[in-house]
């Protein structure tokens, strides 16, 4: 069975966005999504997202991964009561990303509860995993099917002058900081569940900027973290960028979600 090796993605902007054609243009605008955890969401935040992307249109959709929670192939310890059942699971998850239709560019970075799916096929039916492969043409999700580019967990896309990747190995307040330096780039990651935006610069004085952008989970229906820390760490929001086709620079920023109200350039959305 052949084992993708983790090399890092690289997406021609100025091909992708046919800069030359849209220089005259104003800054093109996209989304990016954290962690949403379908079906677990938080579904009050989702048709606020719902409600932005329908009014503010982005031209692109970036999704951070752990979009599919996966938790009937989870490895943890389940609860019985709960629904464990993969193929409704990845189909409602699935559903909820048609909202980005619209978006003429859509990027995929898969996650750890994305992983979880191949991993639990290699560990425990190997020859099924080989199988599922060939029939859906490395698409297990259908988000290649959908439209989307997908960049394979434990990867990273190179979108203009901005890294993007699920995680790197690190959770909690220094994760943004570990993941800047890694790549000593401007770099985007999930995983954390927290709302941080830095700032750094370098020994020849050029900045790069880390950020995360909370999560789009429900707390009351995650089972791995005592409520109390989850309600305190765990914010609710999103992300939005405008790219310069002539530099390939984005501009990024962390849009929280306050009682089912955000702020997107200027403009109050509520649900």
């Amino acid at each position: 069975m052949k084992v993708q090796s983790r090399s890092k993605k690289s997406i021609n902007l100025e091909k992708a966005l046919d800069a030359k054609r849209l220089s005259d243009k104003p800054l093109r605008k996209g989304i990016i999504i954290p962690d949403t955890h379908a079906p677990y969401h938080n579904k009050k935040s989702w048709e606020l997202i719902t409600r932005v992307v329908q009014d503010w249109k982005p031209e692109m959709a970036v999704d951070l991964g752990d979009h599919f929670d996966c938790y009937a192939v989870s490895q943890h310890r389940k609860d019985p009561t709960r629904r464990r059942n993969i193929a409704e699971e990845i189909d409602e998850a699935l559903e909820l990303l048609k909202i980005f239709d619209g978006c003429k560019y859509k990027y995929f970075v898969e996650g750890n509860h994305e992983w979880r799916l191949p991993r639990f096929l290699m560990d425990f039916a190997p020859q099924v995993y080989e199988l599922l492969l060939k029939r859906t043409n490395n698409d297990i999700f259908g988000l290649k099917e959908a439209g989307w580019h997908v960049t394979p967990y434990m990867q990273a896309l190179t979108l203009g002058k901005l890294q993007v990747t699920h995680d790197l190995d690190k959770a909690g307040e220094t994760a943004v900081h570990d993941a800047m330096a890694s790549f000593m780039d401007s770099v985007v990651i999930g995983h954390t569940h927290l709302l941080r935006y830095v700032v750094k610069g370098t020994a020849f004085g050029v900045p790069h900027v880390g950020a995360s952008f909370g999560w789009l989970g429900d707390v009351e229906k995650i089972d791995y973290r005592h409520s109390v820390k989850a309600r305190r760490d765990y914010v609710q929001g999103f992300g939005t960028f405008r790219i310069d086709p002539d530099t390939g620079y984005i501009y990024v920023t962390p849009v929280p979600i306050f009682g089912g109200t955000c702020a997107v350039e200027g403009k109050i959305y509520k649900v």
